[in-house]
Parts: structure tokens; sequence; C-alpha cells
């Protein structure tokens, strides 16, 4: 079995940002100077914003995000991304199957016009984790999404690949064609549980996780901080940033160190509980550890996680955290894994995955809701 988890040799691994050269960079610079002219134009219909009823603008509102978008860092971003991605495709070999984790970011739209124009094949997008009801990235109008006509019309993938009868269903309520689904195991959430995960060890270790944002992370420790000491918990503290986000060193109090575990899912196994944003699927796996996890909740955000569904303890302030921690150094048990198979497939051979790589159509790849 563990043969499966390994890379065949032949196989490589390559950061697209790698592939950089003068000339690329020459481009995406050429490109971003034809996007400020368009922006340019464009902003003179911000009219198009005013609301009569209301007698506002929502310009206001959206002036900053569309100068970023446009003229910004994020505008020369894009265009570097689409430099980069066609660059890419043009000179790899012809490929009949692309696969790429599917959250409809930016990026996105670059990487599937540039595979297109490249000429190669099938391209599936992978959603990997929970599909949230609210996530409009994933939610768009059908009409952007499946229309016929090529003006206007809004990138997508051949497919998209669920890893689960609750994604699947999610998105078929969400008007993604039958056609357009196709089911995968949830290689994330495979590595079983064993014995002792959820036992408690002789010291105690707080595990923060930080989120992409930097706002958001700094108030999930400034809670960790107060309910630290309204609990007087005396374990270890230890503060894993968000892989997206760089850790500012100097912003952590004192009494934290540094998560060195290799992956976020050595780190749930040494801790013995855990805090994270509400934003962030790790809190899956932390509960999938049978993790006492508290997810804080921010007002300044969506309310939502994608592990609603598993039962997190919520907590809106220090307070609610250090009762978290009060109750759980009194009465601790070990904590119940949530039954994931009811969420995701988890064949460890993975069926579904085969069938999908080696273009073989057995009854495990089958779209099943009709």
């Amino acid at each position: 079995m563990m043969d499966a988890w390994k890379s065949p040799s032949e196989v490589r691994h390559s950061l697209l940002h790698a592939h950089v050269t003068f000339r690329l960079r020459m481009r995406a610079l050429r490109d971003y100077l034809r996007l400020v002219a368009m922006g340019l134009r464009t902003r003179r219909k911000r009219d198009l914003m005013w609301d009569r009823e209301a007698r506002a603008s929502m310009w206001p509102v959206f002036r900053s995000q569309f100068r970023d978008d446009w003229y910004g860092m994020t505008a020369f971003h894009n265009c570097l991304a689409l430099n980069l991605f066609e660059d890419f495709f043009n000179k790899l070999p012809k490929a009949p199957l692309g696969v790429y984790l599917f959250e409809n970011q930016p990026w996105e739209m670059a990487l599937i016009h540039a595979w297109r124009t490249g000429g190669h094949g099938r391209l599936i997008g992978f959603a990997h984790s929970t599909i949230p009801f609210w996530s409009t990235r994933i939610f768009k109008d059908p009409r952007d999404l499946w229309s016929q006509g090529q003006s206007g019309r809004m990138l997508c993938p051949d497919q998209v690949a669920v890893n689960g009868p609750r994604a699947r269903d999610a998105l078929r309520l969400g008007g993604y064609p039958n056609d357009r689904l196709i089911d995968v195991e949830a290689v994330r959430y495979l590595k079983r549980p064993t014995v002792g995960d959820n036992t408690r060890s002789s010291d105690d270790v707080l595990l923060v996780l930080g989120e992409y944002n930097w706002d958001i992370t700094e108030r999930i420790i400034d809670i960790v901080r107060q309910a630290l000491d309204i609990a007087d918990f005396h374990g270890d503290v230890v503060f894993r940033s968000h892989p997206a986000m760089t850790l500012l060193w100097d912003h952590l109090p004192n009494g934290f160190s540094i998560d060195r575990h290799h992956t976020s899912n050595d780190a749930l196994r040494d801790a013995s509980i855990v805090v994270c944003g509400a934003l962030s699927s790790v809190a899956i796996e932390a509960l999938r550890l049978g993790k006492p996890t508290y997810l804080v909740a921010d007002g300044r955000t969506f309310t939502s996680s994608p592990a609603e569904e598993f039962e997190p303890s919520w907590v809106l302030g220090s307070e609610g955290l250090a009762n978290g921690l009060l109750e759980w150094r009194n009465t601790w048990r070990a904590f119940d894994s949530p039954g994931l198979s009811t969420y995701f497939w988890l064949e460890l051979d993975l069926p579904r995955w085969r069938a999908l790589l080696t273009g073989d159509p057995t009854p495990a790849n089958n779209q099943r809701a009709q």
C-alpha cells in the first residue's frame, strides 16, 4: 500500500514561477499597460453603479478593488500569471488530461485559457475539500458558466471532480449539470486516525492555526492570549501560520512558539487542543483526529465554516475560549472522530481516481445522481 503513495520516478515537480524570463516579464508588462488603458475607459461607466431608488452610488464600495484589479499589483500579477501559463502550456507536449485544484480563483481563468489555446485535452477541476453553499467563487449564474455563446462566457473546466456525495449534491443544487461532475476519492482525508491519536498526552499542547488573512489571524492570536490568562493554561502554545501567509515573527506574544512540523497533519496529531478561524478547512482534519477544536468567529467576515457540519465548538471572544479550555482541562474525554464516510469517498485503493486517470469507464466512476 505504501507504494501507492509514492510518485513514480519519471514524475517531475516544478514551480510555475521558476520559468519566468526577461522576455516573459516584458510581455506581462505589455499586457498590463493594455489593461490599464481598458480600465481607464471602463472607469467612465461608473455611473452604472448609481442606484436611483436609494439615490446613492455603490462606486465608493468597489473603488479600491476596481483600481487594484485594473491598475494595481493584482492587475500585474494576473498578467504575469496568464503569460506564465501560456508559455508553459505552449512548450508542454500535448497532454490528453489535466487536473487542477478547483476554487474558481482568478489564476484558474488564466490556466484554463492557456490550456485550451495550447491544444491540450480534457481539463478537470478537483474540488479537494468541502463546498459551502455560500461560496460565490464556485456558485455562479448558470448563464455565465454554461452559456453556449462565446461572448462574455466564463471560463470553466470540462468537468469538476467531486470528492463525496455532499459535494455532488451541493453542486447539483447550485446548477452544475450532471455530466459536468465526476466522482473521485477525497485524497486529502484518506489517512485514517490511528489508535492513540485522540488520547491525552502528559504535555498539553494548544495548537493555534492562522488564517490566510493577517487581520483575522491577529484577532485569533489576541483572543487566545487573553483566554490563556483567564483559564490559567500552563501547557505549550504553538502557532502554525497559513501556508499562504508570511509569518510576522514580532507579532507573536510571549509564550507562543512556532510550529516546526513538516505538515499540518503532523502538527494536529501532536496537539491536545486546536484553535483556528472559521474559514480554514483544516478544522475538518482536526475534528477527524478527534481533537477538541474551537473556531473563532469574526463579525467582520461571513461566520460560516467548511467544518460546520462536523459540529465544532464556536467561540466569539476570549471568555468563551477560556471556558472551553477550563471545561476541557477539568472534564477531559476522548472526542469521537466524525464519520467522514458519509461526506467523502474514502476508498484507499482509489478506484475512482484510477478510472479517471486511465480512462477506464468502471462502474465506480459512473455518474450517480440523475
